[in-house]
Order: structure tokens, then sequence, then C-alpha cells
């Protein structure tokens, strides 16, 4: 089973799959990585170009005391 502290699922469109594929092969320069590491990496880019570290902190705390 998996572990909820860890992990979390999400669902995609056919179509957001598909570009998920073809933007993963030009972000890693032709290699083909898994849908997981593709969203890990977007969503870590994005973070550090908001400037969001601190923020993402807290809002973790948040999500925990939740679960």
């Amino acid at each position: 089973m998996t572990d909820v502290t860890k992990y979390r699922n999400v669902s995609l469109s056919n179509e957001t799959y598909k570009g998920g594929h073809l933007l993963s092969t030009k972000m890693f320069k032709g290699l083909q990585v898994s849908m997981s590491q593709l969203i890990d990496a977007l969503v870590a880019e994005k973070i550090k170009d908001l400037k969001l570290e601190k923020e993402l902190k807290e809002y973790n705390k948040q999500i925990l005391d939740i679960s």
C-alpha cells in the first residue's frame, strides 16, 4: 500500500500526459523520465522561480497536520 505521508495521486488528461512526455524529452535532453519525475521537476522549478521555498515549508506543515 502507498505511504500517504510520502505520496499523493494525480490524474491527467490524455492530452496533458502526451504533452508531458514531449516536454520531458526537451527538458531532460532526450531522456525519457517518468511523469512523476517530470511533475516533481516542474513544481520545484516553479517554486524556485516564484521564491516560495519558505512558504512551501509552512504549507507542508499544514498539509501534514490535516492528514
